[in-house]
């Protein structure tokens, strides 16, 4: 569905959001951990875009640092050396100040993190292979359940676990009335008896599952359910850790979207992709209040799920925003620019892979380039499957799926159509690279100045380990704040 082009929507303080030189604001998802890529070699349209960021950095620190101000009047420090506990920032008068390319907020000097391959690569073993899908997904869920067993990789033997002959019946029973599909044969189990193994068969017959909107990540539990977005390029189980964390008793669902799996085109439109998680939300919870939250640019399409829950008079009881830049114009023009090209996006989001899945995938510019443009998707799956970042079958054009998803959001130039009225909690990441002021912009879309919550990490560690547990503490406080 295509939307006729809007004016720039007005500040919640009555003054309109400036867009950019182009007239659209830009939202940036998190491939390559949320920073733009400086190439090798001589592209130098990518270098000017690097070398323009750091030039806005350098003037906004000349223009006074951080711009807020706590209730004691004294701006708090952005960069504490410990995580320190949640506050909720206040406005106080705001300037903007204008470049080319949109308003340029003033940040924080700041001190690089380590590489993460240095803090998580050395010195540490190999971590299990964690479900990539929705059959390994459901079949890790089982395996859990009946082998009383939590830290199980895809390529883990089901024997070598503890389990025996009669489990596997067992394990084959549930399956049958789970996964909605013929069951396997006790042979068929025998001959590949690890998740990965007995999800190439099942996705033989048919990868239906594969397409639905929600996965439930924790499914078990009484309490409300809490709704997670994933970034930009639409992989949802690198949230499994996270959901494994919370509550025993809290589902956590996350939603997938449109465009990855299935002959369904992604949209065009953040407010067309709201529109459908909603639908498929309410199969789950038909009515609110409801807990919402997201990473990444998946946090500025919760805004827009609660922005029209808002006007559907339900009540969104928490909006969590997990290290995730609110959608305004300054400081995404580059990455914008760099995904015009498919092969820029292609570079952009391969690297990204390494963050998602935790695992190195080295792609250097000059051996993409001497790939056939039309080969390119499938050179870079080969690699990844080599690395277990995705399973063995998946299909060659999942790559090129990604691309496009995450080169739409850049493009669909949202911007929110009025203020949210409620409470928006902001995790940011201590270490962030994408969320470089105290609050990620987020006091401009809300009535209400943003409950911030500084946690260890950075944009993507934040989600793994070891951070993952704190950020998983952090929620289980804000949802019980939420009192629903």
């Amino acid at each position: 569905m295509r939307r006729a082009p809007r004016l720039a929507a007005a500040d919640p303080r009555g003054h309109a959001r400036r867009r950019s030189a182009e007239g659209t604001a830009h939202a940036a998802p998190c491939g390559g951990a949320g920073r733009p890529v400086a190439p090798a070699g001589s592209d130098r349209r990518v270098l000017r875009l690097v070398a323009r960021r750091a030039s806005h950095r350098e003037r906004a620190r000349a223009r006074g640092g951080l711009r807020h101000a706590a209730d004691a009047g004294q701006a708090p420090d952005a960069r504490p050396g410990t995580p320190g506990p949640s506050r909720t920032v206040r406005r106080g008068p705001r300037t903007p100040r204008w470049s080319a390319s949109g308003p340029v907020r003033a940040r924080a000097t700041r001190t690089r993190p380590h590489s993460r391959a240095r803090l998580r690569k050395k010195d540490m073993p190999p971590r299990p292979v964690t479900p990539r899908d929705i059959y390994e997904l459901r079949l890790w869920q089982i395996w859990s359940d009946l082998l009383h067993v939590d830290d199980i990789g895809v390529k883990d033997d089901f024997f070598a676990l503890g389990g025996d002959h009669a489990k596997a019946e067992a394990v084959l029973d549930t399956m049958a009335a789970q996964l909605d599909a013929p069951p396997l044969s006790r042979e068929m189990f025998l001959e590949a008896p690890t998740i990965e193994g007995i999800g190439c068969r099942l996705r033989a017959r048919s990868r239906k599952l594969c397409e639905q909107p929600v996965v439930p990540l924790q499914p078990h539990g009484s309490k409300r359910p809490f709704f997670f977005l994933p970034s930009g390029e639409g992989n949802v189980y690198y949230f499994h850790a996270l959901a494994r964390r919370m509550a025993p008793d809290q589902p956590f669902h996350a939603l997938q979207t449109r465009g990855l799996h299935g002959a369904e085109p992604p949209f065009d439109h953040v407010e067309d992709m709201a529109a459908d998680h909603i639908e498929s939300m309410r199969s789950v919870q038909p009515r609110g209040p409801y807990l919402l939250g997201g990473h990444c640019v998946g946090a500025m399409v919760a805004l827009e799920m609660a922005l029209q829950l808002q006007r559907r008079g339900e009540r969104v009881a928490l909006l969590a925003a997990v290290d995730g830049l609110a959608p305004a114009p300054f400081f995404r023009d580059e990455i914008t620019e760099i995904v015009q090209d498919p092969f820029e996006a292609m570079i952009f989001f391969g690297r990204g892979f390494t963050s998602w899945f935790d695992r190195e995938l080295p792609l250097k510019r000059e051996t993409l380039l001497a790939v056939e443009p039309e080969r390119r998707s499938a050179f870079v799956m080969e690699r990844a499957r080599e690395r277990s970042m995705f399973t063995p079958d998946e299909p060659d054009d999942r790559v090129s799926r990604v691309v496009d998803l995450g080169a739409r959001i850049c493009r669909a130039g949202y911007v929110p159509e009025d203020a949210y009225t409620g409470l928006i909690s902001f995790f940011r990441a201590h270490d962030s690279a994408l969320c470089e002021t105290a609050t990620g912009g987020w006091e401009e879309v809300s009535t209400q100045p943003p409950r911030v919550r500084e946690l260890p990490g950075d944009h993507v560690t934040l989600v793994l380990e070891p951070h993952v547990d704190r950020l998983a503490r952090e929620l289980r406080a804000a949802i019980a704040e939420a009192r629903v």
